[in-house]
C-alpha cells in the first residue's frame, strides 16, 4: 500500500507543476464520442502457444481542453471482443476461444515547449496518468475456463506534435507516450490456479485492498509498453467537428521467469464526433 501511495503522490506533484496558470490560457473545450475498427492480438503462452485475434467496435469518450500553452485531456475507453485462433471452432466441445475485456482511463497534460512558426507546428511535452485492464476468460472446453488479466497503472512521459491549418482550428497531431513508473497488480499471478498471492489471501480482509497492496513496481526487464495516436479534425460548424484517429497500443509483460512474456497489440481506426464548447 505504501508503494501505491508513493506513485499517487508523485503523479499529483508532477501534474501540479505542469498545470500552473493553465486556467488563464483556456481557449477551447472539446468533447469527443468515437467508435470504429478495433483489432486485438494477444499471445499468452501460459494458456496457449497460439496467437488469438479479434475485432469489434470500441467506445471512446474524451474531453480535451486546448489552452495557449497547456493541453489537458481525459480519455475513457471500453471494448469487449471474442478472440479466436487458427484452431478455434465454437461448435466443437474442445473449442479454444477467449472473451476479452479491455478498459482504459487516462488523464494527461502537456505544455508547449517549442513552436516552428513557418509551418505552424507546436511541440508539447507532458505527463499522463493512465490505468488499464486486459481481462481474458479463456475457454478450453465448454465447461473448463481459465481467467487471466493484466492491470497496470502508470505515470507516462508524453510527447505531442500539432500542426494547425486554419483559424477554424483544424489540425493534425501525433502523440506518443511510454511509462516512467508502472504499478502492476498481482504481477506473480500467472494463471487462475497458481499464484502465491492467491494462496496468501486473508479472508478477514477486503479483496480489493489485498489486490492493491499486492501489486508491485516493474521495470523494463519485465514490462515494455507504448501508445501512439495520429489524430486529425475537420470543422463542419463553429461548434461541431469530425475527427479521424489511428491508435496503437503495445505491451509485453513477463509474469513469471519460467514463461515467455504476454504480448498484446491493439490497433484502432476511429471516427469521432466532436462538440466544441
Amino acid at each position: 500500500m505504501r508503494q501505491l501511495f508513493l506513485i499517487l503522490l508523485f503523479s499529483s506533484t508532477t501534474f501540479t507543476l505542469f498545470a500552473q496558470d493553465t486556467l488563464s490560457s483556456l481557449r477551447k473545450n472539446h468533447i469527443y464520442v468515437g467508435s470504429g475498427y478495433s483489432k486485438h492480438i494477444v499471445k499468452d503462452e501460459i494458456i496457449s502457444p497460439l496467437i488469438y485475434k479479434g475485432y469489434k467496435l470500441p467506445i471512446w469518450i474524451k474531453y480535451k481542453r486546448y489552452g495557449n500553452k497547456y493541453l489537458h485531456n481525459i480519455s475513457l475507453f471500453y471494448n469487449r471482443v471474442g478472440l479466436e485462433s487458427s484452431i478455434t471452432n465454437k461448435d466443437n466441445y474442445y473449442s479454444h476461444n477467449t472473451d476479452n475485456i479491455n478498459a482504459y482511463f487516462a488523464y494527461g497534460i502537456e505544455k508547449k515547449i517549442h513552436s516552428i512558426k513557418n509551418i505552424n507546428l507546436d511541440i508539447y511535452l507532458g505527463a499522463k496518468f493512465k490505468s488499464y485492464i486486459n481481462y481474458r476468460d479463456h475457454s478450453y472446453m465448454s465447461n473448463i475456463h481459465s481467467i487471466i488479466a493484466e492491470q497496470n497503472s502508470s505515470l507516462d512521459l508524453n510527447t505531442k506534435f500539432m500542426k494547425v491549418y486554419n483559424t477554424q482550428g483544424d489540425f493534425i497531431s501525433y502523440n506518443f507516450n511510454f511509462p516512467i513508473i508502472a504499478y502492476i497488480l498481482m504481477p506473480d499471478m500467472y494463471n487462475a490456479n497458481v499464484s502465491k498471492h492467491i494462496y496468501n489471501v486473508n479472508a478477514s480482509e477486503g479483496m480489493a485492498l489485498q489486490y492493491l497492496r499486492n501489486g508491485d513496481f516493474v521495470s523494463l526487464n519485465k514490462f515494455l509498453e507504448f501508445q501512439s495516436e495520429l489524430h486529425a479534425i475537420k470543422s463542419i460548424h463553429k461548434n461541431i467537428a469530425i475527427g479521424l484517429t489511428h491508435y496503437l497500443h503495445y505491451y509485453s509483460l513477463k509474469k513469471h521467469p519460467d514463461n515467455q512474456p504476454v504480448k498484446y497489440v491493439n490497433i484502432q481506426f476511429t471516427l469521432d464526433l466532436i462538440i466544441k464548447l
